[in-house]
């Protein structure tokens, strides 16, 4: 089976996949600075919790395909040069499958973060039952604040598109985190809606 970029994703899906992933904001104390792109070190946890779960998550290693992150539920994935909004390049054991994906082409750029900057990845990927072609695309929409079990924080909103899903990043610079995260599959609903419990820890030296 391959899945193709799609025209049919309509509008109207996507207008009920934003309803479907609120998180609760308000405007933030004072106007954010544009915030850089932070590289975690190799030993780097955090606690998040998705759904009523609690996972916590370690950064295990780097590679020449980006940051290894380890969960304490099995999965395992690697980020591209730790950009969390892009396409994950590897995942193992996650929500049962394993399969690997493979950025084709990028353009725009989310980072410094700034309300209204844009950035596109097309790529390819398959796992043990399918190969597809995708693309996403993801905008700095706002600057919010909100409050989750590891704090208040402002943030950055970043929602994100691809032909099966919308995500919603809560991208708090203060921790160099996502203070929050949605992801709404556009057959199976909500299927990650995660706060964070414990931000970003780097090991001792």
């Amino acid at each position: 089976m391959k899945v193709t970029t799609g025209i049919f994703v309509v509008a109207a899906s996507a207008a009920l996949l934003s309803a479907c992933a609120q998180v609760e904001t308000s405007k933030p104390t004072a106007q954010m600075e544009p915030a850089e792109k932070t590289m975690h070190p190799v030993g780097t946890t955090l606690v998040v919790n998705d759904m009523g779960e609690q996972v916590t998550w370690e950064k295990v290693a780097t590679n020449d395909k980006g940051s290894v992150w380890q969960g304490s539920n099995g999965c395992r994935y690697t980020q591209t040069n730790s950009n969390t909004f892009a396409p994950t390049v590897k995942f193992e054991n996650c929500n049962g499958n394993t399969g690997t994906q493979e950025i084709q082409s990028k353009s725009g750029s989310l980072f410094p973060l700034d309300v209204g900057n844009t950035a596109s990845w097309k790529f390819t990927g398959q796992d043990q039952q399918y190969n597809w072609t995708g693309a996403r695309r993801c905008e700095v929409q706002e600057e919010v604040r909100l409050t989750v079990p590891a704090g208040t924080y402002d943030a950055y909103k970043v929602s994100c598109r691809d032909d099966w899903s919308a995500r919603t990043y809560y991208y708090a610079p203060e921790v160099a985190a996502n203070a929050a995260f949605t992801r709404v599959h556009k057959e199976r609903g909500k299927v990650a809606d995660s706060r964070l419990v414990k931000a970003p820890s780097q090991p001792s030296s």
